[in-house]
């Protein structure tokens, strides 16, 4: 119940949008908690869920201008140079 009352005072300090990313986070956050307190064994699955989930995050919080420029200087760094 505790929960849910955070959740909906989240919702309204930062909005929606924002706070929808809370829920991707929570696993990650369980899971790192697990580790401390229970002893949890990560294994590749986990680890390789864990970097998609912060991967997407990066991508959907990244405003697009910035996204853009990324990929227009990575694209001309990985074009060969025509010495001649």
């Amino acid at each position: 119940m505790c929960n849910k009352c955070c959740y909906m005072l989240l919702l309204g300090r930062i909005g929606a949008e924002y706070a929808a990313y809370v829920t991707l986070l929570m696993p990650v956050i369980a899971l790192i908690l697990s580790t401390i307190f229970e002893d949890y064994r990560w294994t590749i699955s986990t680890g390789l869920g864990v970097i998609i989930v912060l991967a997407g995050n990066l991508v959907i919080l990244t405003p697009t201008e910035t996204l853009i420029r990324a990929y227009r200087r990575m694209k001309r760094n990985s074009t060969p140079n025509n010495i001649g």
